[in-house]
């Protein structure tokens, strides 16, 4: 046997019999898995009544559909033009809601409303998060065609009304937070109710059926109503002022339930030349509690 293959056949047997090395076991790899995140709810929408132009909301409004859901456009803001509004027959209810705020932009004339009697026009902001309506004018109107009219903010979490001239056959307004009103002229009812806000009116709130005021940190309005009801409960006074020319009798009766003013300190000031009283007017309906109360001679 020649060197060579001697060599050869020793290397053979010598790699066969040599142990293999220690080697450290591989590293196991961590598991891929889902972790649950807190749940959260995207921001909210916001609607922007448009003076002209076309709006992203307006195909969900036909003349025979007054509804826009929160849920409609999804999670972003988005427009209505009053043409769309104003293209609802009379026939049809209205009825607008937001996630989050309502604002009217400034309008170049009246928006008119066709909605009719027996139907109502409703815009309603908060269905999620805070939000508020806002008339960018205040001098602005908004009018339908004999139905009648309501404005909603009432998330807890805070929803103000802001609101111009308005003219329906019947109004009202709830709102968490404060309740400012350019006037309202309705046939029927007017109601205002703030759970935590106060409420008023610049110029005058006009009914010839009962006024409602509630409101937790004060009234101050202008009035021309057949008769009243005020309950006031945290702060601030109540001043009504029923106003001239015509001189619209205000009647304070049992069925309206009086003019109550719960505030500690609060006072109650009635202005009217023609005032009929048959209901309690109280001021300090708990026995420490300040109050002043003045009625027109």
């Amino acid at each position: 046997m020649t060197r060579t293959w001697s060599r050869w056949i020793h290397r053979l047997f010598q790699s066969a019999t040599r142990r293999s090395p220690h080697r450290r076991p591989a590293r196991s790899m961590p598991r891929l898995g889902i972790e649950t995140l807190e749940c959260r709810v995207n921001p909210a929408s916001t609607i922007t009544i448009l003076d002209s132009g076309i709006g992203t909301l307006d195909g969900f409004l036909s003349p025979t559909d007054g509804t826009l859901l929160a849920s409609d456009g999804g999670n972003v803001p988005g427009t209505l033009s009053r043409a769309a509004l104003q293209g609802v027959n009379s026939t049809t209810d209205i009825s607008i809601a937001s996630q989050g705020s309502i604002t009217f932009d400034a309008l170049s004339s009246s928006l008119a409303l066709q909605t009719g009697g027996g139907h109502g026009a409703t815009f309603t902001a908060g269905t999620a998060d805070a939000g508020d309506i806002t008339f960018t004018n205040p001098a602005n109107i908004l009018s339908t065609g004999g139905g009648g009219l309501s404005f909603q903010a009432t998330n807890a979490t805070g929803g103000a009304l802001s609101l111009g001239s308005l003219s329906a056959s019947s109004f009202s307004a709830t709102a968490t937070g404060n309740i400012d009103i350019t006037s309202v002229t309705a046939t029927g009812a007017i109601t205002l109710t703030s759970s935590t806000g106060s409420v008023s009116s610049t110029g005058t709130l006009q009914t010839a059926s009962q006024l409602t005021l509630n409101a937790a940190a004060g009234i101050t309005v202008f009035t021309s109503a057949v008769t009243l009801e005020a309950t006031n409960s945290l702060s601030g006074d109540i001043a009504v002022t029923q106003t001239a020319p015509p001189s619209q009798l205000l009647t304070i009766t049992n069925a309206a339930g009086g003019v109550v003013n719960n505030a500690l300190g609060g006072a109650i000031s009635i202005v009217a030349d023609n005032l009929d009283v048959q209901q309690q007017i109280n001021a300090a309906p708990a026995g420490s509690r300040s109050s002043r109360l003045h009625l027109p001679a």
